[in-house]
Formats: structure tokens, sequence, C-alpha cells
């Protein structure tokens, strides 16, 4: 029987992977319903086009191979206005200021805001175009129209 109230305070919860998440950061999304009574909630990574529910915050990599699999648990640090995170961006991105609007790219990377779709912060860090690797930004998520 439930009364309501906080069911679970933590930033990060587990679930189960559909995808194979190389490092911490990538931005994640709902995965395939499960019908299995219990907490077997699944998540995969964001395609660009869907509400990001949070973080990996860990990889899905063998502790022995250091090969990323899939179906297996992963932490996911949930998108809390106000936060300090960082997150991969695409291999070709846009330059990018401080302050600028970051989006949601597709394989759960971001890039710099190009029209519409899911914003999950401000860059606080400038990266030059082409630069990759992972960028600092402040987390403010909403849907931009254009």
């Amino acid at each position: 029987m439930s009364y309501g109230g906080i069911t679970n305070e933590a930033r990060t919860q587990p679930f189960v992977a559909e995808d194979a998440i190389p490092n911490a950061g990538y931005v994640l999304m709902p995965g395939t319903a499960d019908q299995t009574a219990g907490l077997n909630l699944k998540v995969k990574l964001n395609n660009g086009s869907t509400e990001p529910i949070g973080i990996a915050f860990t990889s899905t990599k063998h502790p022995v191979t250091g090969v990323a699999q899939s179906g297996v648990q992963v932490g996911v640090t949930a998108l809390i206005e106000g936060t300090e995170i960082e997150v991969p961006l695409v291999d070709t991105n846009a330059a990018i200021s401080q302050w600028e609007e970051i989006e949601v790219a597709a394989g759960g990377k971001v890039d710099a805001k190009n029209g519409a779709g899911w914003i999950i912060g401000r860059a606080l860090e400038a990266k030059d175009a082409s630069a990759g690797g992972y960028i600092r930004i402040r987390v403010s998520k909403y849907y931009a129209t254009a």
C-alpha cells in the first residue's frame, strides 16, 4: 500500500542499459517498456529528438575486458536544474561560446543549439568547432521550438 511522499530521493538510480555506453556523461532517454514486475526500467542513448531523462553516471564497460556492453545495469543521474555536469560533444560540433544553449544530439551526445530540440543546459566553457571530447554545462532542461 502506498501513502504518497518521496519514494527515492537519490539523484542516481540503476536502470538496464539497452545500448552499450562507452563512458559516463552520455545523455539517456527511456528505453523499451518492460511489463515485468519490479524495477526493470530500461534506458538507451538519446536519439536527439526524445526528451532526455538523465545522464550515465558510469559506463557499461565490462570490468575485465573493458568492452562496453548492453543489457547491464547503469547508474542514471537525474538532470537537476542548476547542476554542473560534463557531457560528450558530437565529433563535428559547432563552435560553442560560454553560456550558449546546448542541445541533445544523436548517440547520446550534445552540440550547440541549432533550431528546435531538447536543450539540456548552457555551456560553462567555450569549445572550438569539431573539438569533440566533453563540455561542462549547467543543467537547464526544456524544449526549444526554434
